[in-house]
């Protein structure tokens, strides 16, 4: 599993490095990349905070809707980067790199999951799309709250805040470069 993090980690800065250098923004390719770069950060902001890892099996907030939604906010980070870009290579490059990486991990973390936490993970996995929300699990959901088991604290503990400074420093970096 540390393997395919490091992995994960690295090709992550490595796409987002060339897109530093090699990007050409426009200010439309900028606010339509922000707002999905944003989206990401909240739904990933929303699920570190809901999160005790290896502790219990989430299945509270976002992991109410999906099974990784910590995947599915880098998702669209990934995505709205590769937007503002405004490079049709960008966006394939990283749908490609996101499949290839992310793909395995999600697997992995799935038989993880199961054998640690197998019955309770196998009646979660039947009703929770893996990735990206079905509409029964959306229409499913009683008393759903957005804030259920949330917590400030477990996002920092789980260092989300990284993220929001790498993000700020490339949103940064991207917005000087728009023309």
């Amino acid at each position: 599993m540390k393997y395919l993090k490091k992995i994960r980690l690295y090709t992550g800065y490595l796409f987002f490095l060339f897109v530093l250098f090699l990007a050409k923004p426009v200010i439309l390719s900028y606010w339509i990349g922000l707002f999905i770069v944003l989206s990401g950060e909240t739904i990933r902001t929303w699920a570190a905070g809901c999160i005790e890892k290896d502790k219990t099996l989430a299945k509270n907030g976002p992991y109410r809707l999906v099974r990784n939604p910590l995947y599915l906010g880098s998702f669209f980070i990934g995505l709205g980067v590769a937007i503002i870009s405004c490079s049709s290579s960008f966006l394939l490059a990283f749908v490609l790199l996101f499949l290839s990486v992310y793909l395995p991990t999600i697997f992995r973390e799935e038989k993880f999951l199961a054998e640690k936490f197998t019955d309770e993970y196998f009646n979660y996995q039947k009703t929770v799309s893996p990735f990206f929300p079905s509409i029964k699990s959306i229409l499913m959901i009683k008393n759903f709250s957005i804030t259920s088991k949330f917590s400030w604290q477990r996002a920092k503990n789980n260092k989300e805040f990284q993220t929001w400074i790498a993000l700020f420093v490339i949103l940064m970096i991207l917005g000087l470069k728009v023309t």
